[in-house]
């Protein structure tokens, strides 16, 4: 029915019709306006929120650890000071903590007042790193408190005190609150040379042959006596490296290897005749006269391509140290040798083998994105990154969906402290979720490959490179 204007005007010309009408639309706008702020202000849309809740309902596969058991734990003197973990001493060292106060602060035999008060000065300087943010994030997510200061050091501490009183706490701080399923140990120390000690129904562990190609006095007696083998020449010491493959994958029950000589060496490995790697060895063995640093590369390169084909004949996936070294400048292996890039011509002749690039190779991300998208058999490994850098983890992380099949990433590894596989997990979930939701609004995959794609690389990626079972509630890999 249509109203004469003449009509409508008489009307709306009325006081009392007029204060009415414009009271309903001060009134309508006032609710559109609030409705508006808190749409606009709760952070998530209904896509953010779905994938959100996808993202941290998937159970984990921690592709990267060296914890102690936590038989060891218990029996060590735990406090507020064990959650400074070496990463964030390496900021603190970075923004000019001495080594001396470094050594003060990590002492508990000193009074607790004065390893706070040194610990405070420079934590203010750190307190936006990625490392800091995994301190706050697991002491709020752990402890319930949301505030480092003065004042609730000592809530912490006793807090950290009393969480090491009973067994438990592993079983709590990882599957509980963190939403980890199996963890992939790479055991240092002790444990190495024993991994029956990591309980199967939540961990697995891989194996370092690192010893067997740092080719020294030290480890070849060391290896001798381990595996019984009177070792004088390169057939004697490949009969060894055969029997430790051996008792590793049938006694230990590896799930892979894991080379983490990137910290002490260039990351090419020249492909050397077996007959010139056999003249080196001799000479090593039977000569008072110490290789050269050539010599002495080329031993070791020859022997690390040992190594790999000793992985392809069991299957056996292939971890990689690359980029990053921590603990600031304790180390003076050149950045630059730690490039992925270098180990190109291992990828290519062993075609068959699974490389899994670890750290994203950071700060080297790019000439990554190059070898994972080229190379059918190499994999990125995102384990430490969040924490590196949340916005690096971020955009590569982006990056890589974007140029890399989504079969070759793993998404999280905590490569930290029990509690800081807590924070760490907590800042991987907001990432991805993030990197996901944005693919998602541009237009880049449906919310349904989001959350597929979240299940990969937090979970199926790992169980799959890594031929992972849960059987008769132990974790293996099932052949």
């Amino acid at each position: 029915m249509k109203v004469p204007l003449f009509s409508f005007l008489q009307i709306f010309g009325s006081n009392q019709m007029h204060n009415k009408f414009i009271s309903g639309i001060y009134f309508g706008s006032t609710l559109l306006c609030i409705s508006l702020f808190y749409s606009c202000n709760s952070g998530e849309s209904k896509t953010h929120s779905r994938i959100k809740s996808a993202v941290n309902d998937i159970r984990i596969v921690n592709t990267h650890e060296h914890f102690n058991t936590e038989a060891d734990r218990l029996g060590s003197d735990v406090n507020f000071f064990t959650l400074v973990t070496g990463y964030l001493q390496a900021d603190l060292v970075s923004s000019g903590m001495s080594d001396e106060e470094l050594a003060f602060m990590t002492d508990n035999k000193n009074p607790d007042k004065e390893r706070w008060d040194l610990f405070y000065h420079y934590w203010v300087k750190v307190k936006t790193t990625g490392y800091a943010r995994c301190f706050s994030t697991t002491i709020e997510g752990l402890f319930g408190v949301d505030e480092i200061n003065e004042s609730t050091f000592s809530a912490i501490n006793d807090k950290m005190v009393a969480s090491n009183k009973k067994k438990g706490w592993f079983k709590h701080v990882l599957s509980d609150k963190s939403g980890i399923d199996v963890t992939i140990v790479d055991p240092l120390g002790k444990n190495a040379q024993n991994v029956s000690v990591y309980p199967s129904d939540f961990f697995v562990t891989v194996r370092r042959f690192d010893n067997f190609v740092r080719v020294n006095k030290n480890n070849v007696a060391a290896i001798e006596n381990q595996y019984g083998e009177s070792i004088n020449s390169l057939p004697d010491y490949l009969n060894a490296l055969d029997k430790a493959f051996e008792r590793a994958v049938k006694e230990d029950g590896i799930v892979g290897i894991k080379s983490g000589l990137a910290y002490s060496r260039k990351l090419y490995y020249e492909d050397v005749p077996r007959d010139k790697a056999e003249v080196l060895f001799s000479a090593f063995k039977n000569s008072s006269q110490i290789l050269n640093s050539i010599e002495q590369k080329m031993l070791e390169d020859f022997m690390m391509h040992q190594v790999i084909g000793r992985a392809e004949k069991y299957d056996l996936p292939v971890q990689i140290h690359t980029g990053i070294l921590s603990r600031n400048f304790n180390n003076s292996n050149p950045i630059e040798n730690t490039n992925a890039i270098h180990l190109s011509n291992l990828f290519l002749k062993y075609r068959k083998v699974k490389f899994i690039i670890f750290h994203g190779s950071y700060p080297y991300m790019a000439e990554l994105s190059y070898l994972a998208k080229h190379f059918p058999n190499v994999y990125i490994d995102m384990c430490w990154m969040y924490i590196i850098s949340p916005l690096a983890g971020k955009n590569y992380l982006e990056e890589w969906l974007l140029t890399v099949p989504s079969n070759k990433i793993m998404g999280f590894g905590g490569d930290t402290s029990v509690e800081w596989a807590f924070g760490h997990s907590e800042m991987a979930r907001e990432i991805i979720t993030g990197v996901l939701v944005k693919m998602v609004e541009e237009g880049r995959c449906t919310e349904t490959d989001a959350i597929k794609i979240a299940e990969r690389i937090l979970r199926e990626n790992a169980l799959e490179i890594f031929k992972l079972k849960k059987i008769d509630n132990e974790w293996r890999r099932a052949l």
